[in-house]
């Protein structure tokens, strides 16, 4: 198999390259991205591997396209992904070529999934947020889910340790998905809130610890509600460094919002960017999944959790996407990880690549 990496430069695509090198078949890496120098340093610590160097013009469709002709995979680590998944998607499509992406945008998940029929036409399967969150995240609750006879909420909540080895487009993801609305499911119907709003305190396993986490704007609320029957209510919170670091951020973000210049919007990056390298090198992460329902007739909490290196464990989550796809017999259209990924095999494979799931429950 040959795989091409959109985005190699960064940091998500260096921990899935490193994930990828146990991926059986693969024959050649693409590496795609328009800073050489970057790439270069890249390649020098991959001489083990068959890694070949491109050049990409990510706001060029053609030159996506011709890029894609080499692969037989494309895998999208190409943030922040409101800039470019539906254009990376539509050159998939008129490739032919299967794609996985570390997508986490819920504007542009939206507007992917509305391009399915063209997906089934040229007989691709395309892949929508197969990382940390959304994609593990996804998983997680339907197997926290599952432990109940009936659910009545599904909770997502999302630490990220602010630091200096956060890339760019990480931080750009934060600064937009904390402006503006939140997708969220309230009383069984779609829903917006107030993205940075209604904080509240979860409990993370050490050294996380208790961190108070708000409304963040985030694909699983939108896509979860089909494979989560019968829940009332879903919604996805999120915390990030200190709380002045959050604070701090959650400042620049609303000044972000609305029709803004782009010097306007470079100056709240380079300030977001002077935030976090006060913090750790380190992007310490933990996500929590709480589902509350009943169990045999008494009102139950099923909560699990997964916590690392927030671009170690995405790398390793779409490697094992990727593993799966090669494997499994998916049937051409575009999917979000709920609907292919929810699967023993999945899990194995992250177990053996030293992901660990911790259980927790409770009972009234």
């Amino acid at each position: 198999m040959k795989v091409l990496i959109l985005g190699a430069a960064g940091r998500a695509a260096h921990a899935t390259v490193h994930a990828l090198r146990f991926l059986p078949g693969l024959k050649r890496l693409y590496l795609a991205d328009n800073n050489a120098e970057a790439l270069c340093k890249i390649s020098a610590d991959l001489a083990h591997l068959p890694v070949s160097l491109r050049y990409l013009d990510a706001e060029n469709e053609s030159s996506l396209y011709e890029r894609m002709l080499e692969a037989d995979l494309v895998l999208g680590c190409l943030g922040p992904f409101h800039r470019h998944e539906s254009r990376i998607v539509r050159a998939a499509i008129a490739a032919g070529r299967d794609y996985l992406s570390l997508c986490d945008d819920p504007a542009a998940v939206e507007e992917v999934l509305s391009q399915g029929k063209e997906a089934e036409d040229s007989g691709i399967r395309v892949l929508c947020g197969c990382g940390l969150t959304p994609g593990l995240s996804n998983l997680l609750a339907c197997r926290a889910a599952s432990r109940l006879d009936r659910i009545d909420s599904v909770e997502f909540s999302w630490f990220l340790e602010l630091g200096s080895g956060m890339g760019a487009a990480t931080l750009e993801h934060l600064l937009r998905s904390f402006a503006g609305k939140a997708p969220a499911l309230q009383g069984g119907k779609p829903a917006t809130a107030r993205a940075g709003s209604w904080e509240e305190m979860v409990e993370f396993p050490s050294p996380v610890g208790r961190q108070g986490v708000s409304y963040l704007s985030h694909p699983e609320p939108a896509t979860m509600p089909a494979a989560l029957a019968g829940a009332k209510e879903i919604w996805f919170k999120a915390g990030v460094g200190s709380r002045g670091m959050g604070f701090a951020l959650h400042s620049l973000a609303w000044l972000g919002e609305g029709q803004r210049t782009e010097l306007w919007q470079t100056v709240l990056r380079t300030a977001a960017m002077g935030i976090a390298r006060r913090g750790e090198s380190s992007c310490l992460t933990a996500v929590r999944v709480t589902a509350r329902g009943l169990k045999d007739g008494v009102r139950s909490c099923r909560a699990l959790c997964v916590m690392g290196d927030y671009y170690h464990l995405s790398g390793l989550v779409m490697a094992a996407s990727a593993a799966s796809l090669d494997e499994e017999d998916w049937e051409p259209g575009i999917y979000t990880p709920e609907n292919v990924l929810d699967d023993p095999s999945v899990f194995a494979r992250l177990n053996r690549a030293g992901v660990r799931v911790l259980l927790g429950e409770e009972k009234d």
